[in-house]
């Protein structure tokens, strides 16, 4: 991040991705990437801007995902895994 900004880019930090969406709306020339981090409980929130962002037209917006998913404990202490059966 520090590289891009020092080569010129607009690097901001917004609370959720409908924040950067709506910056993605306000300057519709230029390009927004959001940096979607989290557990697999935040995917649902960056779907939602995509989806918007769709239904919007917009063609500024987009996301960079680095999502995690945490198998569920209950499965690792009864031995199983996740890969061994489905999660409920």
């Amino acid at each position: 991040m520090l590289a891009l900004t020092a080569r010129g880019a607009d690097v901001r930090v917004v609370y959720s991705p409908m924040d950067a969406l709506a910056l993605a709306v306000a300057h519709p020339d230029r390009r927004v990437v959001f940096l979607a981090v989290g557990f697999e409980t935040t995917a649902s929130a960056n779907a939602m801007a995509v989806l918007r962002a769709a239904a919007l037209g917009l063609t500024n917006f987009s996301l960079l995902v680095s999502h995690i998913l945490v198998p569920c404990a209950a499965y690792f202490n009864a031995g199983r895994t996740p890969t061994s059966e489905r999660v409920p």
